[in-house]
């Protein structure tokens, strides 16, 4: 994995600081002793060359482990242009669809519900079609 910045150096180790002073953080007009921001910052660049490394490795690692066959293949994985995009060449190496339970388009289908819900549909075949009373019928 290629890095465009160079990691902030810190060398200098420092003294950390109490645990009070870590829970509580600095207050408005403190003046910390340098030891413990030069303790902050080469905790701080440890990390980053720890997160580093773990990239670079990782990155190595992925290369390694999948098949060059596999990139860009239909169930394999897809690889990225400069930009981080799948190139085009890619999207349309997808397998063709299964339609073979699909319906075809014209016939005609008795047991396909493509039609209106009946009251025999849901059970209440035996409900009459009465006209409904008003609200103002019932007062």
């Amino acid at each position: 994995m290629n890095f465009n910045e160079n990691l902030p150096e810190w060398h200098k180790e420092g003294i950390e600081p109490p645990a009070n002073k870590k829970e509580e953080g600095w207050n408005a007009g403190d003046k910390p002793p340098a030891e413990w921001l030069n303790w902050l910052f080469n905790r701080a660049y440890k990390v980053f060359v720890e997160i580093r490394s773990i990239l670079t490795g990782h990155d190595e690692a992925i290369s390694d482990r999948i098949p060059l066959a596999e990139k860009g293949e239909p169930e394999g994985v897809a690889t990225l242009d400069e930009e981080g995009q799948v190139p085009a060449e890619q999207l349309n190496n997808a397998p063709d669809p299964d339609l073979s339970n699909y319906a075809e388009k014209d016939g005609d289908y008795e047991d396909l519900r493509a039609r209106a819900t009946t009251k025999e549909d849901v059970g209440l075949k035996n409900v009459t079609d009465d006209e409904q009373a008003t609200k103002i019928e019932f007062n």
